[in-house]
């Protein structure tokens, strides 16, 4: 089974009221040019059921095939899975890339092209989502970034590659660690992991 880089993003859903973000994620799809016939029904399929304990079930998370973006040939999955937590209940807005496609798996550096892809989904999911970060990670570090804002926990907070995180949650991400390192904007930070040589591309 393959393994997978996710670019991935949280939103707290309060009650039911989830279409207004679906509806900001599918265009994010259109600008990237997988927002398909398909793609489109899918989500005007969608449903969810919260069973006796809080558990989301819907019918969306999983159904997406691999779809081939305007940006690149290397195929994106879109994927929408939730999480129940102590705060609530949230749903991630993910795009799937196979890793191999990104990264040399042996030595674990991102090829030179793979830069700019990943840092424009990034920012196209940040344009439309800043209540947390968009992380990208491997598929070791996937859901750990979210754990860290949900549980408290910093020793989790940085377990990403790449980041757009809004100025906000500044203080949430004050210390920064050795193994990654920071450039601001207006409006936003950027972060990325610095070690083992993982980025070819000067920032």
């Amino acid at each position: 089974m393959p393994e997978f880089s996710n670019i991935q993003t949280y939103v707290l859903v309060k009650g039911c009221n989830y279409q207004e973000e679906l509806n900001k994620y599918y265009s994010i799809l259109e600008n990237i040019g997988v927002g398909t016939q398909d793609v489109r029904k899918r989500f005007n399929g969608f449903y969810w059921e919260l069973d006796d304990d809080g558990y989301v079930h819907n019918q969306i998370s999983s159904n997406f095939p691999f779809l081939i973006s305007t940006l690149t040939p290397i195929p994106i999955r879109p994927h929408i899975p939730f999480y129940t937590t102590q705060s609530g209940i949230w749903m991630g807005l993910e795009l799937l890339i196979e890793t191999e496609k990104l990264q040399d798996l042996i030595t674990r550096t991102y090829y030179q092209k793979s830069y700019i892809l990943i840092k424009t989904l990034v920012y196209e999911l940040h344009k439309q989502f800043q209540q947390t970060g968009v992380y990208f990670t491997d598929e070791a570090q996937d859901g750990q970034d979210f754990d860290g804002i949900t549980e408290h926990d910093h020793t989790q907070l940085w377990n990403f590659d790449y980041a757009i995180i809004p100025n906000h949650l500044k203080t949430l991400y004050a210390n920064c660690p050795a193994t990654h390192q920071i450039k601001p904007h207006d409006k936003y930070f950027e972060a990325w992991y610095i070690g083992e040589g993982r980025w070819q591309n000067e920032r």
